[in-house]
C-alpha cells in the first residue's frame, strides 16, 4: 500500500500552492527591478526540413507537461502563490518570417535581443513565450523565453528535449512516451520535506564550516552596479592544444576538466585582484534525486565555491581544492542561497552573490529533432550582476569559453581582454609543473589592472 503523504506522490492539489524557495527568490528579485525581466532565454538553430504544425503541437504538449503554460502566479493577502490550471493551454507559438531582411540571421539576433528585454508581468497569464523565426529555406530558429519564477535552466533543457521527443513520436506515428516528471504540487512537498529533514541540518552545518572566516567577495570590476538583462559578451572555442593540456591535467590529478578550468579561473581572479581567499558563485540544479532530475519547475540555486586559492597555492593544490569544493557544493546544493546569505551575515555590495560566476555547462547541446540538425544556445540565464564565465561543449564536443558581463560594470574591450588573458593563463596553468605556485604561472602580470 502506498503512503499518500509521502513526498512526490502529488496527492495535494489545492487552489493555491506556496512558492518554492527558488520561486520566492525570483519574485522578490523581480519586484526590486520591475522594469528588467528576470527571464531565461534559449534558441535552437534548426537546419533541415521542418513540419511546423507538428512542432507546434509538440511544443504545446511539452509546455503543458513542464508546467510552462499551466502555471500562474497569484497574490493573496499581499503574498505570492502559484496556481496550476486544470486544462492545458496553447503555447501560442509565433511565426516570424525574416527571409525578406538583408541579413536574416542578423535580423533574428536583433529580434531575440529586443524580445528578451521586454518586461513580463509576473501576475499575467503569459510567463512563457515561444516563436519560430524563418531565416531561409529549411533554416529556422526556435526561440523560447520563460520567467525564472516558473522555470530554471534545467527545466528549459527538459522542455526542449521533451518537445523533440513528442515531435519525433508524432512524425513517426508512434505513441508518445509518458512524461515522467513530478507535478508542481509534488515539488512543493519535496521542498517542505527537505527543510524538515536531517539533510537540511547536515547541509547547514556543511556551509557553516565551509564559510567560516570567508573573505568578502571579489570582483574583476572592483565595484558594483544594478543588475542587467542586456550584457556584453565574448566567446571563443578553446584551442585544441589547450584542451589537450587541460584534459592531461585532469587525468594527472584524478580530477575533471571542469575542476581544472575552475581552478585556473580562481587563480586568475586571485592574480588580478590580489584576493587571498578566492570564492566563486556556482549555479546548481538543486536536483539531488532521480525524480527531481526528471522534473521541470523552478528549483535551481547558486552556492559559494570557496576555493581558498591565492598566489601561493600550487597548481596541484588549486585543482584538488576546486575538485573537492565542487563535489561538496553538489552534495549540499539544496541549501538555499538566501539561507546562506542570511545565516552567515553576508552584507554589503556583493551580498547577492559570492563572487564571479563559474557556470559548468558541459552537456550535449544538440536537440534530437528527427530530420534536422538542431542545436540549443543560451541567450540569457537571467539578470547578470557582475560577470559569468561559462565553460560549455559545442555540437562537435569541442570546449567553448563564454564570458558574459554586466554592461554597467564592463565594456566589450575589457571582456575581450579578460578572455584573451585568461586563455593565456589557462594555457600556462595546465602546461606548468603542478608543484609550481600560481604566482609563477605566466600569461599576465601579477596585479594587472584593466583600465
Amino acid at each position: 500500500m502506498s503512503n499518500a503523504s509521502e513526498p512526490g506522490q502529488g496527492t495535494i492539489q489545492p487552489a493555491r500552492l506556496p512558492l518554492t524557495a527558488s520561486q520566492a527568490h525570483a519574485w522578490f528579485a523581480q519586484r526590486m527591478n520591475p522594469s528588467i525581466p528576470d527571464c531565461l532565454t534559449r534558441y535552437v538553430t534548426i537546419d533541415g526540413p521542418l513540419g511546423v504544425d507538428v512542432l507546434r503541437r509538440a511544443i504545446d504538449q511539452a509546455a503543458s507537461d513542464c508546467a510552462l503554460t499551466t502555471l500562474s502566479i497569484v497574490e493573496h493577502a499581499g503574498w505570492p502563490y502559484q496556481r496550476v490550471a486544470g486544462a492545458p493551454r496553447s503555447a501560442r507559438m509565433r511565426i516570424v518570417d525574416l527571409t525578406g531582411e538583408d541579413d536574416p540571421a542578423d535580423a533574428a539576433r536583433d529580434w531575440m535581443c529586443l524580445q528578451r528585454s521586454t518586461p513580463m508581468d509576473m501576475l499575467g497569464d503569459h510567463l512563457f513565450e515561444t516563436a519560430l523565426l524563418v531565416i531561409g529555406p529549411q533554416q529556422h530558429i526556435w526561440y523560447t523565453r520563460a520567467h525564472r519564477i516558473i522555470a530554471d535552466p534545467e527545466s528549459i533543457r527538459l522542455f526542449l528535449r521533451r518537445a523533440a521527443q513528442i515531435h519525433n513520436a508524432m512524425l513517426g506515428n508512434r505513441e508518445i512516451p509518458p512524461f515522467r516528471g513530478l507535478g508542481i504540487d509534488a515539488l512543493v512537498e519535496h521542498e517542505q520535506a527537505y527543510r524538515a529533514a536531517l539533510d537540511f541540518d547536515e547541509d547547514r552545518r556543511y556551509w557553516a564550516a565551509t564559510l567560516d572566516g570567508a573573505s568578502e567577495a571579489e570582483s574583476l570590476a572592483r565595484t558594483t552596479a544594478p543588475a542587467s538583462v542586456a550584457t556584453v559578451r565574448a566567446s571563443v572555442a578553446i584551442p585544441g592544444r589547450i584542451t589537450e593540456t587541460v584534459d592531461e591535467a585532469a587525468q594527472h590529478s584524478g580530477s575533471t576538466i571542469a575542476a581544472v578550468i575552475t581552478a585556473a579561473f580562481a587563480g586568475y581572479l586571485s592574480r588580478i585582484t590580489g584576493a587571498t581567499d578566492t570564492t566563486l558563485t556556482l549555479p546548481v540544479a538543486a536536483r539531488t534525486r532521480l525524480a527531481l532530475r526528471r522534473s521541470a519547475g523552478a528549483m535551481a540555486n547558486t552556492v559559494p565555491l570557496r576555493t581558498g586559492i591565492n598566489e601561493t597555492t600550487t597548481i596541484a593544490e588549486a585543482i584538488r581544492a576546486s575538485r573537492d569544493r565542487i563535489a561538496g557544493a553538489i552534495a549540499h546544493q539544496r541549501f538555499r542561497n538566501d539561507d546562506i546569505i542570511r545565516e552567515h551575515g553576508l552584507i554589503g555590495d556583493h551580498a547577492h552573490a559570492f563572487g564571479p560566476t563559474i557556470n559548468l555547462a558541459l552537456a550535449d547541446p544538440t536537440i534530437p529533432l528527427d530530420g534536422t540538425t538542431a542545436v540549443s544556445h543560451a541567450l540569457t540565464d537571467g539578470l547578470v550582476h557582475d560577470l559569468v564565465v561559462t565553460v560549455r561543449s559545442d555540437e562537435n564536443s569541442a570546449l567553448v569559453l563564454d564570458i558574459e558581463a554586466n554592461p554597467n560594470l564592463y565594456i566589450h574591450e575589457e571582456i575581450s581582454a579578460h578572455m584573451q588573458r585568461f586563455l593565456n593563463f589557462l594555457d600556462s596553468f595546465t602546461a606548468s609543473d603542478p608543484r609550481a605556485p600560481l604566482v609563477s604561472v605566466d600569461g599576465l602580470q601579477p596585479l594587472l589592472q584593466v583600465v
